[in-house]
C-alpha cells in the first residue's frame, strides 16, 4: 500500500494508539479466559509485528526519497 501511495507512515505512526487499542480489544474477545495475561500473550505480537512494519515503512520511504 505504501508503494501504490495509499497509506504514509506519517497516518500509520499517528494511529498507533488506535491499532494497540485495538490488539488488546480483538485479544480479550478472542481469548477464552479473561486471564491478562493470555490476553497480552496474544496482542503484544500483533503490535510487534505492526512497529516492524512501521521500521520497514521508514526505511523504504527513506530509499524513495534518495531515488528521486
Amino acid at each position: 500500500m505504501i508503494h501504490a501511495g495509499l497509506v504514509q507512515g506519517k497516518t500509520l505512526k499517528r494511529g498507533r494508539k488506535f491499532v494497540i487499542l485495538g490488539a488488546f480489544i480483538l485479544a480479550a474477545v478472542i481469548t477464552p479466559t479473561p486471564d491478562i495475561l493470555t490476553q497480552s500473550l496474544l496482542a503484544l505480537p500483533a503490535i510487534a509485528l505492526y512497529e516492524i512494519s512501521l521500521h520497514f515503512i521508514k526505511l523504504l520511504e527513506k530509499a524513495k526519497g534518495r531515488e528521486k
